[in-house]
């Protein structure tokens, strides 16, 4: 049986095609909108399960584990002569390629087609809650426990400040960054100074001379080595002894975590005149 994923205005269009294969639609609608009109005469399609549930990963109106279930079931009720089985949502590219990829796994043990595919998006509720009613198991590389974050941060008064505006999660299936809820554009380090640090701290602009390169500073980056996400952490030396904070701030907790101190011109006002021995005389160790 080949799985077919496609968007609302795509499955409308196939089925007002004349075909003879066999064919069963999964269809899914955002909350509080109609489902859409799926005809049943001569293009094949015989058997529809409708769905509703919202692109998102996480409230009320996700994929719950009663839909998951119902998924599972419905799959397993079809027949071996069924030739295709389409998954449609409103783009045809986030919770229509999660239970997909979920279903993949079922029929094949592969989802990697998806997965590699550049046009999707995918829905990691959808797909993690399919494979839980399917009682399979994502790839170690696909199991999320937590979302990871990354973003800029400095450091005043001996503690790590990281405003959640100005975090970015990275999800572990799909290595896609997702910006958290009033996420601002950071112009990095600049704009948190201007728009967070002065306002919380009006003093640092005598005291550092309106310098946001001056006060410790540091940013959380990521990279994917071998289907695997890493983590990298460029900061002020004289931030020596936060590490364990830093982590458990951006949630990397059993992830492969580097440090790179005092690259990429990340020196406080201190550090720039003690150099070599910033770490021994720097006042913020």
């Amino acid at each position: 049986m080949n799985i077919l994923i496609m968007s609302r205005s795509e499955i409308i269009r196939f089925a007002m095609q004349k075909r003879t294969e066999s064919c069963a639609v999964i269809s899914i609608r955002d909350v509080g909108s109609a489902a859409p009109v799926i005809k049943r005469d001569g293009n094949g399609i015989d058997t529809v399960l409708s769905l509703s549930f919202d692109d998102a990963e996480e409230g009320n109106n996700c994929i719950t584990e009663r839909d998951a279930k119902k998924i599972v079931s419905f799959v397993k009720s079809l027949a071996k002569s069924y030739e295709y089985l389409i998954i449609h949502c409103e783009f045809g590219q986030s919770r229509s390629a999660g239970i997909a990829a979920a279903v993949s796994v079922m029929l094949t043990g592969d989802d990697s087609w998806i997965f590699e595919d550049s046009r999707y998006c995918i829905n990691s509720t959808c797909y993690t809650k399919t494979l839980k009613a399917i009682g399979a198991d994502a790839p170690v590389w696909r199991k999320v426990h937590r979302h990871p974050k990354i973003g800029p941060f400095y450091y005043y008064k001996n503690k790590i400040i990281s405003p959640k505006n100005y975090q970015r999660r990275v999800n572990p299936i799909t290595f896609y960054i997702e910006l958290v809820e009033g996420f601002v554009i950071p112009g990095e380090h600049r704009d948190m100074w201007d728009k967070h640090m002065l306002i919380k701290h009006p003093e640092l602009k005598a005291e550092y001379d309106d310098d946001h390169k001056a006060l410790p500073r540091g940013r959380v980056d990521f990279t994917v080595k071998r289907n695997s996400l890493n983590f990298f952490i460029t900061l002020d030396k004289c931030i020596t002894g936060q590490e364990r904070k830093i982590k458990q701030i951006y949630q990397l907790s059993g992830y492969n975590v580097e440090f790179h101190y005092g690259a990429m011109n990340y020196h406080c006002k201190h550090c720039r005149v003690y150099q070599d021995a910033r770490i021994l005389l720097c006042p913020h160790t």
